[in-house]
């Protein structure tokens, strides 16, 4: 008896004990990763609002402060001692030679608790699972804690109207139901869509799929699975469209990837949200699934040449559309190189020991990233956009500034600065 509830406090304790013990750990190793990769990239500017003397390590001890870490780890430990006590009660009414009975909880409730206690115990070692997987990651964050309480709150809400249902409680189903109530805690969003979709569609009131906009899941992104997409509904970011509009900076401060993945998803979560999940056709006809790489290859950037045309048809092609949808393909192309969000990831990408110094002889492909993301050329005109003559720039391929689809001359984007 004395050894479960010794096992059962140690439990309950891990929460605030990782909270207070790792905290400063964590702090040091954030500072330290961020700095190192805004000086690598093209990244000063985006940081410029923080990063003024020890800005960057003001804000990283603001976001993981111990007001933020702590309350809700503390919150997280109190919940899990109510929830251990009522599996030691249960525990006790079960086996009572084997644990010393306690008198807490009613009896009817206590008949009726194991697949509550099977739910809490898939809950627990999932979030336990999450937090340990945060801390060796440096990613330990206030959301975890309360990520960890919302699924919480929803696998118990979840099994208690199973258990009132009795799903599964007779019939070949019945073997299957510690199972069901386990994988609540690790598929808790998927059962409550579930439900209320059963819900919504039990009287035919109404259907709830079609009230609902389509919505694509992170995971279409190449490079986000299971894991790395519930760590952007941490923070909010629970589809395509949210990626898309999400702040990199913002981002990468409190989160544990590097700069250029995250440049890299966003990149490829702005086409996602412009063509759906036709995107995804792209890889399989050896088109990069980027907004960049379109904005690049568009007519707007390459003075309305026949070469990109042709693009836009083969990309046309690539997404199974029609010959009448080949304009529609160049506007999105064009609409892609004029985007700011677009613009800002294309500045992340284009400096650093990624590229080549320069070229000679006019050589285009030296200082190229694999997919024509950016490549360094040199300029031999008196100027272009303003950049003096026989300088090296980052620029797009085949980028000329002075003029659009219409061939009317334009106010000129602002190139990458001259390195």
């Amino acid at each position: 008896m004395l050894t479960i509830a010794l096992v059962f406090l140690t439990l309950v304790s891990l929460p605030i004990v990782i909270a207070s013990a790792f905290r400063t750990v964590l702090i040091e190793r954030k500072s330290k990763r961020l700095k190192q990769e805004i000086s690598e990239l093209s990244a000063e500017q985006l940081f410029k609002s923080v990063d003024d003397g020890d800005g960057i390590e003001n804000d990283i001890e603001r976001f993981f402060s111990k007001k933020r870490l702590l309350p809700p780890a503390a919150i997280l430990t109190f919940i899990y001692f109510l929830s251990f006590w009522f599996v030691y009660a249960y525990l006790a009414f079960r086996f009572p030679g084997l644990v010393k009975p306690a008198h807490e909880f009613p009896e009817y409730l206590l008949k009726n608790a194991a697949g509550l206690s099977v739910a809490f115990l898939g809950v627990y070692i999932f979030n336990l699972g999450a937090i340990v997987r945060r801390l060796y990651l440096v990613d330990l964050t206030e959301h975890v804690f309360w990520s960890a309480i919302n699924r919480y709150v929803l696998t118990i809400g979840i099994a208690i109207i199973f258990g009132l249902t009795g799903i599964g409680a007779s019939g070949d189903q019945a073997a299957y139901v510690p199972c069901i109530y386990f994988s609540i805690g690790f598929l808790a969003s998927f059962f409550l869509d579930a439900i209320l979709d059963r819900a919504a569609d039990v009287r035919g009131w109404f259907n709830r799929s079609a009230s609902k906009a389509p919505e694509y899941r992170l995971e279409l992104v190449r490079g986000i699975d299971l894991w790395k997409s519930y760590r952007f509904e941490e923070e909010g970011i629970e589809s395509i469209q949210n990626l898309a509009t999400a702040d990199l900076r913002s981002l990468a401060i409190k989160t544990r990837y590097p700069i250029k993945t995250l440049a890299d998803w966003m990149d490829q979560a702005i086409l996602i949200h412009r063509l759906g999940d036709r995107a995804t056709k792209l890889w399989g006809h050896g088109i990069e699934g980027s907004a960049i790489e379109l904005a690049s290859r568009s007519p707007a950037n390459n003075g309305n040449s026949t070469d990109s045309r042709t693009d836009a048809a083969s990309i046309a092609k690539a997404l199974e559309l029609g010959d009448d949808d080949k304009t529609n393909v160049e506007h999105l192309m064009n609409s892609l190189f004029w985007d700011e969000s677009v613009r800002t990831l294309w500045r992340v990408w284009q400096k650093g020991d990624d590229w080549d110094g320069g070229s000679s002889g006019g050589d285009t492909n030296q200082g190229s990233l694999g997919l024509s993301r950016v490549e360094t050329v040199t300029r031999s005109e008196t100027s272009v956009a303003g950049v003096p003559a026989q300088v090296t720039v980052n620029v797009v391929p085949s980028q000329d500034m002075a003029q659009r689809i219409d061939g009317k001359p334009v106010e000129s984007p602002e190139l990458p600065e001259a390195v």
